[in-house]
């Protein structure tokens, strides 16, 4: 039976409520020192899999809009426009650190230019730097996107076909900013994450967002 797109909507309430219970209790995410030193490697980005009894997808979301959801109560709609216009909206947010978003500019032009998808029926194995709090069972993590040695972001073909324009973007816009924050030592994509969903919001919070690029990068930005 399939997972509707309404019960999904019923239960992010629910799930936001659990989440900050967990939150109490889990440990805070841990980050390397600046200067490089987070993992270039061996990084990429998890989606919430919903499938049905025989294993067909249904929904599939991006881990960093699905926690803004159902984590932080974020609004984040699914955008009517193209991948180009919904990335435009997204980084435009970021005006106010001109450094860092010509940093995630210069890695969306990378990443996007060095995309490659597996043969269908080959499967990303699942990275350990995102440490999710919360799930909506039945649905599962599964590893859509992974950087490799050879400078290519290998994508879960079947996964990313199932990717509306918004997830899409999103996706995307993940890699460049994880990209950026592991520059600046980033052990893992928790803040990575919440940054980008922040930047998808219908109405954005410039203040929370200049808040998290500080968490980041630090308040003085100098990259590449």
């Amino acid at each position: 039976m399939k997972t509707n797109r309404n019960s999904m909507k019923d239960v992010f309430s629910k799930l936001a409520m659990f989440a900050a219970l967990a939150a109490v209790a889990a440990p805070g995410p841990s980050f390397a020192g600046k200067g490089g030193s987070g993992r270039d490697v061996g990084n990429g980005g998890l989606a919430v899999v919903c499938r049905d009894s025989e294993g067909a997808i249904d929904i599939v979301e991006v881990l960093d809009l699905f926690e803004g959801r159902s984590q932080y109560g974020l609004n984040i709609p699914e955008g009517k426009w193209d991948v180009d216009t919904l990335l435009e909206s997204a980084i435009v947010r970021l005006k106010s650190r001109q450094d860092f978003q010509r940093g995630v500019q210069a890695e969306l032009a990378h990443v996007r230019s060095n995309l490659k998808k597996l043969p269908k029926n080959v499967r990303l194995l699942n990275i350990d730097d995102a440490f999710p709090l919360v799930i909506m069972p039945p649905c599962k993590f599964e590893q859509l996107a992974a950087y490799a040695r050879d400078g290519k972001i290998y994508l879960d073909s079947e996964l990313h076909k199932a990717l509306t324009k918004t997830q899409e973007a999103a996706l995307y816009l993940h890699e460049a900013i994880y990209k950026v924050a592991r520059y600046h030592g980033a052990a893992n994509s928790v803040q990575a994450r919440k940054l980008n969903a922040h930047l998808f919001t219908e109405t954005a919070d410039a203040a929370a967002i200049d808040a998290l690029v500080d968490e980041l990068v630090g308040s003085s930005l100098n990259y590449r």
